[in-house]
């Protein structure tokens, strides 16, 4: 790396505000009961935030009950 193009990054990096960093959240757990015990799935809101509130928006509204495993 040249010294010009490092003295342009750092220059850049001392311009660009830090973002603020998320607190941490607690995975959530959900408990998926099957006839041959339960599974526990611990959902990750804070590293996947998209998709753990479509997963979780599809267990409140009972997409999952009554599903088989084939």
């Amino acid at each position: 790396m040249t010294a010009a193009l490092l003295t342009l990054l750092l220059a850049v990096q001392a311009t660009v505000p830090s973002l603020p960093v998320p607190a941490a959240q607690p995975p959530v757990t959900v408990i998926l009961e099957t006839t041959l015990g339960a599974i526990v799935i611990e959902v990750d809101a804070a590293r996947a935030p998209a998709t753990a509130a479509n997963f979780l928006r599809y267990v409140d509204e009972g997409w999952y009950a009554g599903g088989r495993f084939t």
